[in-house]
């Protein structure tokens, strides 16, 4: 029996071929995400192993034989025993590339020739274990979650190859407890696909072309720095209130366990640094440290100028300082766990 696709593209979706226009082609790409490892949120990097499949009509005449209804059996020339594509069929295949690829430290490919709704299709799986960029947002670092993605770009422009995601063909996120550092990460939402198309101006002939993103959301765990960080900063701002069991006239001594203090709580965000990211803006463990640091500098202001002052103004301070830090410790631990 002798099929004609050249003439024909066909619509995966509704198992029927379509209208030809080879300049036209539809691409249909799934992608499963077998294991999330490494993630790097300092450099906003991950590895990631998965499986990219993409999926189009072969665009000749071809011999085909039918031994049962479910079943094509093709021509040995189109795909071999070991998984190689005829040189023929593989000049017409149209070209995707992952556009937020670092690295790749492991990739196959494998080629099939496959049946979908009684129709012959190319199939192309590459594996692979890559280094990617992520998306990565610290406003709320340490309790944020992270989006991350795998970009899928065809080299062909939008009026020649259209990427798209079939029902019958789904995308699966299968790395479900597989992290490395399982205490530090966890998967947060479901695979989500969008399909795009790519600006003009990030193309230098002024192209625009097909994409298919490939989104999914991970949460830190962020009891550590928690207990590590943000329970330490609590505690040196607590203690500076034991200042005021040093007689208020006898300013130099309460002077000196507030500059210590300070100058503790300084040397302690030097070493915070090397734990968090170093980016351009302030994320929420930085705000509340550097709103502990001003709560010591007015500590240290109400330890100089008390000695010029009676008792009440000393008692009045200290429910004044006590109120300034019962209300930055609530805000912050309503954004925090909210």
């Amino acid at each position: 029996m002798e099929l004609d696709l050249i003439s024909n593209p066909l619509d995966i979706n509704s198992g029927q071929l379509t209208n030809l226009n080879k300049n036209n082609r539809k691409v249909y790409v799934r992608c499963n995400i077998k294991k999330i490892d490494k993630i790097n949120s300092v450099d906003e990097e991950f590895w990631c192993a998965f499986s990219i499949t993409k999926y189009w009509p072969i665009g000749r005449k071809m011999s085909i034989d039918y031994p049962n209804s479910s079943e094509l059996t093709f021509n040995h020339q189109i795909v071999d025993k070991h998984g190689n594509l005829e040189q023929s069929v593989k000049n017409e295949e149209p070209e995707i590339y992952i556009s937020n690829l670092i690295k790749t430290n492991y990739k196959e490919t494998v080629y099939d020739v496959v049946n979908i709704n009684d129709l012959p299709f190319i199939e192309k799986t590459e594996n692979y274990f890559a280094k990617l960029k992520g998306r990565f947002n610290f406003h709320r670092f340490p309790h944020d979650i992270q989006q991350l993605n795998i970009n899928i770009i065809a080299k062909d422009p939008n009026n020649l190859v259209t990427l798209t995601q079939s029902e019958h063909l789904p995308s699966l996120l299968s790395a479900r407890d597989t992290f490395q550092k399982k205490h530090e990460w966890k998967l947060y939402s479901p695979l989500d696909i969008h399909s795009a198309q790519t600006n003009t101006h990030s193309s230098t002939k002024k192209r625009v072309y097909s994409s298919l993103d490939f989104v999914f959301s991970i949460k830190r765990n962020f009891r550590n720095y928690f207990w590590n960080i943000v329970f330490l900063n609590f505690l040196i701002a607590l203690i500076s209130f034991t200042t005021y069991s040093i007689e208020y006239t006898n300013s130099a001594d309460r002077l000196n366990v507030s500059g210590m203090l300070l100058l503790t709580k300084v040397a302690f965000k030097q070493v915070q640094n090397t734990l968090t990211p170093n980016i351009s803006y302030l994320t929420l463990i930085d705000k509340y440290t550097f709103t502990g640091l001003a709560f010591l500098f007015i500590m240290m202001l109400q330890n100089s100028i008390s000695v010029f002052m009676s008792q009440g103004f000393d008692d009045y301070s200290f429910i004044f300082l006590a109120g300034i830090f019962s209300i930055y410790n609530v805000v912050f631990s309503l954004r925090f766990f909210k």
